[in-house]
């Protein structure tokens, strides 16, 4: 594979299961967009600590379902606020195409931020990043 389409693969991973669980709480547009990546990250925290308790597999299969119960979770918890909660009035501020180009801008910068600190964190993607748990994963790998 090319390093374009693993590039790809990995925005995918990372945006992907954080735009259904955004979905499911009623979060649109840039927003929406915005919190996948956030929202990716916190349901792999959730299903890593509960998978590890009850001893399910960490695979694409088990994890995609465990992506659909947070987001059904999140949509119930979503619908059951709504309800519960007096809607306030909603006024119309339309976006000019400055206004999205402007967001698309910060949304890209922070990526290329974010991604230059961890292409030049890990060296260029071939070391094993020194931070947090880097000892039991590079020793798991090893032996």
């Amino acid at each position: 594979m090319t390093s374009a389409l693993y590039v790809s693969a990995a925005m995918a991973l990372l945006a992907v299961p954080g735009l259904l669980v955004g979905t499911a709480l009623r979060l649109r547009g840039w927003f929406l967009i915005g919190c996948a990546p956030a929202l990716t990250v916190g349901t792999a925290g959730v299903l890593g600590a509960w998978f590890g308790v009850l001893d399910i597999p960490w695979e694409p299969l088990p994890v995609a379902g465990g992506v659909a119960v947070v987001a059904g979770v999140a949509a119930l918890a979503a619908r059951t606020w709504r309800t519960t909660r007096r809607e306030a009035p909603r006024t119309e501020h339309p976006y000019a195409w400055y206004h999205h180009a402007g967001i698309a801008g910060a949304l890209g910068l922070a990526a290329v931020i974010g991604a230059t600190a961890v292409w030049s964190g890990t060296e260029r993607l071939q070391g094993v990043h020194q931070y947090w748990d880097a000892m039991f994963h590079a020793n798991a790998i090893r032996y």
